[in-house]
């Protein structure tokens, strides 16, 4: 739609309103007939719902009760049809118990006779305790062939027990069909324990089911008591599934000992069925029959098409009546909305104007910090480019396709956009309540922005930078909310970040900050700062292996500044450069110091990701290098894990030319940052620092302790060397030692100490 047109045919309607030609009337009766085709509608929709309802409960009802009657119906006829096989093996049992060990000849002769009284089983057998061997005969009293035998000894068992039992089905290699192995163990004199059994059909157990009423879709399966599926039997498929997985536990619970009906989940399959269990009290058996809700929701659909059909068409006629008097009713309202559009809205966009979200944004903060919101700052990002390409025509469509595709996406959110000015967005966000619900929501309206736009045969894609608050967390009024939007947006777009939410540390505009920066930039152009030094100590030997260096910051005034305080403060300007490179070079001239006395210790140096940015770091830090005549492994250079995630691949290629220079690498806090292992594996780091969050309890701390022996084997899985932080007990030291911890530092060992206590303590230089 072309907004520029869309517009003016507005504003001319709006014209022709004032000037007479379209005067307004009453809108009252419009809308109570309104109300009432919509009571009428509702009144409707709700007695054809509630008989749907009521005919789909009937329908549920018997299906319950099919279940239930089809479960009892198998169970009778599957037990029944046992009892004959049962009664075989028994008497098999009565002759061969008394008697002194059969010969082959005579166990066949035994299961001759049973077979001639048993036409259920098709195959009857016994397997002798004491050799293990089987002797089997067919419905025919044949001896079977040894190809049957052979498949029989891994599906009967030696003994069983005095217990009837039902095995898992079986194949035989004469034919396709499958079998029940029906089992009872018993004792000849001399305590030898034979199993005689019956090989029941298949189909014969399921050759009941033909008869019942079933639903094509449902199905029957035989079970034991402790889980065993033997069989399971689909009519409307013809489909017969043998030995199943075990039954789940928690529905074994619900069958075994009673015959009932429930509505259940499947665990396996998601679908809603209805159960049917009937347990044999003469097996360890019962039976299942499954009906899927889905087929009886079939069912009912099919039996509601023609009420359906009657009431949609009903619902359509009064529809068309409800269409006419809308349209009847917005032509009254027609004047007024145009007007209020025109006042509130960006004539290019069709977004909210600067004016209407200012009355929106007061509104949302007159109702109290009982309400949540947020404010959100939008930037394109290079959108003057597009201007001074394609031209101003091509960078106004380009804010008509975001303006449409915003006023889609946002509503859905409870959030509305306006256009502030130029290529900036403003958007109120109700309901964002927590950081992660506001920054879900702006990675969506990132997504969205970045879909293509083909502008003049050029395709473009758009990113921009976005800036947050949350009221009250972060400001109480609007002009202050708006102010550190705009403070977080440039904060977020300096660090190449698409989204950024205000916090404290952003904002360097206040007075106090503005002063602590200039005294920082005083102390290091002149020597106000100072570097401690921090042991690091080998696990195994006690020897020292290494330093870290750390800047300390006494203010004239102030006293001491904490060094999380002043470091923030230099990340976020040019002077991180001038302090990184202070503390470089204050290193290097100290390792070379007792390099010249004999002793060459590598110290490390914590570095910002904001160096990495810069393209010189690797230069400058060569000429450190030297400049102090300092061979490159003495030098360590710290990255926290976060940073090396920061632009990930500018990071890798600025770590890897570092590298070059000799210098060793190591990942700093490590566990409270987000590298993947996928990257982590190309970095090229010699050493991983668990960070002092997971070290400082771990003699106590079951969580902690998994953390740090995890991190340990994946960085000697890596070729990495191990450093812990933090560590402050002697406890925690025999745990690190214990799970292969190769380096530690901490407060057990030493704090950080100026270069003249390490000479003395550790270095032993007089």
């Amino acid at each position: 739609m072309d907004f520029d047109r869309e517009n003016a045919e507005r504003s001319q309607h709006a014209i022709r309103n004032a000037s007479g030609d379209n005067p307004p009337t009453s809108t009252g009766p419009y809308r109570r007939a309104m109300a009432y085709v919509y009571a009428s509608l509702i009144l409707l929709a709700g007695v054809a719902a509630y008989l749907l309802a009521d005919q789909r409960r009937h329908i549920r009802e018997a299906a319950h009760q099919n279940a239930l009657s089809i479960a009892l119906g198998l169970e009778t006829a599957a037990t029944s049809l046992l009892q004959q096989p049962l009664f075989s093996l028994r008497g098999i049992r009565t002759d061969m118990a008394s008697g002194s060990p059969p010969s082959a000849g005579s166990t066949t002769g035994v299961l001759r006779e049973a077979m001639r009284f048993d036409p259920v089983s098709d195959y009857l057998g016994v397997r002798e305790g004491v050799r293990g061997e089987i002797t089997v005969v067919d419905r025919a009293g044949n001896p079977a062939f040894p190809k049957i035998l052979a498949s029989l000894r891994d599906a009967v068992p030696r003994w069983t027990g005095s217990i009837t039992g039902l095995r898992q089905l079986i194949q035989l290699p004469e034919n396709n069909d499958w079998y029940l192995p029906v089992t009872l163990g018993f004792r000849r004199q001399g305590a030898i324990e034979d199993v005689a059994f019956a090989l029941v059909p298949a189909q014969r157990l399921i050759a009941g089911s033909e008869s019942l009423k079933l639903i094509p879709e449902s199905r029957v399966s035989l079970v034991t008591t402790d889980g065993t599926r033997l069989l399971e039997y689909t009519r409307g498929l013809n489909v017969l599934a043998v030995n199943g997985p075990p039954m789940p536990p928690s529905l074994l619970r619900l069958a075994v000992g009673k015959s009932d009906v429930v509505e259940l989940v499947e665990p396996v399959t998601g679908h809603r069925v209805i159960v049917g269990y009937s347990r044999s009290e003469a097996l360890p058996l019962f039976v299942r029959a499954v009906v899927p809700v889905s087929s009886l929701d079939a069912v009912w659909l099919r039996e509601a098409a023609t009420p359906l059909i009657v009431l949609a068409v009903s619902l359509a006629a009064i529809g068309v009546l409800a269409q006419r008097l809308r349209t009847t009713l917005r032509r009254q309202q027609v004047y007024v909305a145009e007007q209020e559009y025109l006042a509130t809205h960006d004539t290019l966009t069709g977004l909210l104007n600067r004016d209407a979200f200012m009355r929106q944004l007061e509104q949302a903060v007159g109702q109290g910090s009982g309400t949540l919101f947020a404010v959100v700052l939008l930037d394109l990002n290079r959108f003057k480019d597009i201007n001074d390409t394609l031209g101003h025509a091509a960078g106004d469509r380009v804010l008509e396709v975001l303006g449409r595709r915003l006023n889609a996406l946002l509503p859905a959110y409870g959030a509305r956009v306006s256009r502030l000015g130029g290529d900036e967005l403003a958007i109120l966000v109700h309901g964002a309540n927590s950081p992660e619900t506001l920054e879900e929501f702006c990675q969506r309206v990132q997504a969205c922005l970045a879909e293509t736009i083909l502008i003049d045969g050029v395709e473009l894609s758009i990113t921009s930078s976005m800036g947050a608050t949350l009221y009250p967390a972060d400001a109480q009024t609007s002009a202050e909310l708006i102010r550190r939007a705009d403070i977080a947006m440039y904060s977020g777009k300096e660090e190449l970040r698409s989204f950024s939410r205000y916090s404290g540390h952003m904002d360097t505009f206040t007075p106090e900050l503005l002063a602590l920066k200039s005294e920082f930039a005083k102390a290091l152009r002149e020597g106000g700062l100072s570097i401690v030094y921090q042991p690091k100590v080998c696990l195994s030997s006690g020897d020292l292996v290494g330093l870290e260096a750390l800047s300390r910051w006494s203010h004239p005034s102030a006293g001491s500044v904490p060094p999380a305080e002043y470091v923030k403060l230099a990340e976020s300007s040019e002077l991180i450069h001038l302090f990184t490179q202070f503390m470089l070079k204050s290193v290097a001239r100290q390792v070379s110091c007792w390099r010249a006395v004999g002793h060459s210790i590598p110290v490390s140096v914590n570095i910002s990701p904001n160096n990495l940015l810069d393209h010189t770091f690797v230069e400058k830090l060569r000429e450190v290098l030297e400049g102090a005549s300092l061979p490159g492994h003495l030098l360590e250079l710290e990255v926290t894990e976060s940073a090396v995630m920061h632009h990930p691949e500018m990071m890798l290629t600025r770590l890897r030319a570092v590298r070059e220079l000799g210098v060793h690498l190591s990942i700093d806090d490590f566990g409270t940052g987000y590298a993947s292992l996928s990257y982590l594996k190309r970095l090229p780091v010699d050493t991983l620092k668990i960070d002092k969050i997971f070290v400082v309890n771990l003699a106590d701390d079951e969580a902690d302790q998994r953390i740090v022996r995890s991190s340990i084997q994946l960085a000697h899985g890596f070729g990495m060397t191990v450093v812990a932080e933090g560590v402050e007990s002697r406890e925690v030291v025999d745990r690190l030692r214990e799970y292969g911890c190769d380096y530690a530092q901490g407060f057990h060992y030493s704090p950080g100490v100026p270069a003249a206590k390490i000479e003395a303590c550790w270095l032993h230089i007089r």
